[in-house]
């Protein structure tokens, strides 16, 4: 914890005579510095968290419109524009949204709308960022007989 003094005086200006002084000590908790990052593609997120091909792309076109509040909404029009550009159905994009909640890449808040996990995307500032992972707890485990599992829990 950090403390900062902040000292107001007030001077007669006729007589240049110190009339009150009064301290004010304000704490405070510096923000913990923003943590060591490395660019990952989409691509390899994708092979980590083995999704199919097609999904790939159509996460990197969900995680670019995403808010700087975390949020996606995946609206008919959205989903269409993504088809068209990637050329499949909006029932391909209806399944990989459907995957990507599965996995624990989005948290689905209600109708077409959709938090990105902030342990694995992030836009803003770090102080923002960091209040949403304090709430979107992610685990990973590895393990010789199950392989990896990954667990979400939000607050």
């Amino acid at each position: 914890m950090s403390t900062f003094e902040r000292v107001e005086t007030v001077i007669d200006v006729l007589t240049g005579e110190i009339v009150s002084e009064r301290k004010n000590v304000i704490a405070f908790n510096p923000m913990p510095p923003e943590p060591a990052y490395v660019k990952l593609y989409i691509e390899d997120l994708g092979k980590l968290l083995d999704l199919q091909s097609g999904h790939r792309d159509i996460l990197l076109h969900v995680a670019a419109t995403v808010a700087y509040d975390g949020l996606v909404s995946m609206t008919t029009l959205r989903k269409r524009r993504i088809a068209a550009a990637l050329k499949c159905s909006i029932r391909s994009i209806d399944n990989a949204i459907t995957e990507f909640v599965k996995r624990e890449i989005l948290l689905r808040l209600g109708r077409a709308e959709y938090e990105l996990n902030p342990h694995l995307f992030a836009k803003g500032s770090w102080k923002e960022i960091r209040e949403r992972r304090l709430q979107f707890t992610t685990r990973i485990t590895y393990n010789a007989e199950s392989g990896r599992t990954i667990e979400t829990t939000t607050d």
